[in-house]
């Protein structure tokens, strides 16, 4: 088989699992575009026609979804490191420090940035319902930091996001390991240019 054609085979493999990749980031296609540094009609575009998916896009699309797949991967990792507790005491801590017995919302948006920079609204949500809790607990005592930090509930919920998100993780590797057949760069680089040798 000629280079170009099994090029152009293997790009309009790839083109076809496009909208796929993007949406298993949930990125919607101008957010795609601005990662990958073109257009959004050449996102729509290789979507609808997945033979126009040029190797300069195929290339970029690769780059950009195993750097963002890593980042995620530390994301989690950090969060399951860090010390959920201690930030919910500082967060608080910090709030009474400023603003006394009346707690404003900015607790609970303060709470929720630090506790998940995260990647989905089920992270969000767990990690917004602890801020609320301790906001809820705040503003009818100023004594409950130690009896809320010595409860189960950051550190069970804490592992519910760290399975969650884990668990997405594996799965968008693994479908990634299937559209693109691998997730070295170099072995996607030659998977482009030449077909796989023969025993």
């Amino acid at each position: 088989m000629a280079y170009d054609e099994y090029m152009k085979e293997r790009l309009v493999e790839i083109g076809l699992h496009m909208q796929n990749i993007r949406e298993l980031f949930s990125w919607n296609q101008d957010e795609f575009a601005l990662r990958l540094g073109v257009s959004r009609p050449t996102i729509s575009n290789a979507e609808r026609q997945p033979d126009k998916l040029s190797k300069t896009v195929a290339l970029a699309m690769f780059l950009v979804v195993t750097a963002e797949l890593e980042h995620r991967k530390q994301v989690v990792h950090n969060f399951k490191e860090s010390n959920v507790k201690r930030e919910v005491e500082k967060v608080v801590a910090e709030q009474l420090k400023k603003w006394g017995t009346s707690v404003p919302n900015s607790i609970t948006s303060g709470l929720g940035s630090r506790t998940s920079a995260f990647l989905s609204p089920a992270g969000l949500s767990i990690a917004g319902k602890i801020a609320g809790k301790i906001a809820g607990t705040l503003a009818d005592s100023v004594l409950s930091i130690k009896q809320m930090t010595d409860k189960d509930d950051i550190d069970t919920n804490r592992e519910k996001i760290i399975k969650y998100q884990t668990d997405l993780l594996v799965m968008i590797e693994e479908k990634l390991l299937l559209y693109f057949g691998t997730l070295d760069a170099v072995q996607f680089i030659q998977s482009l240019e030449s077909p796989p040798s023969r025993v």
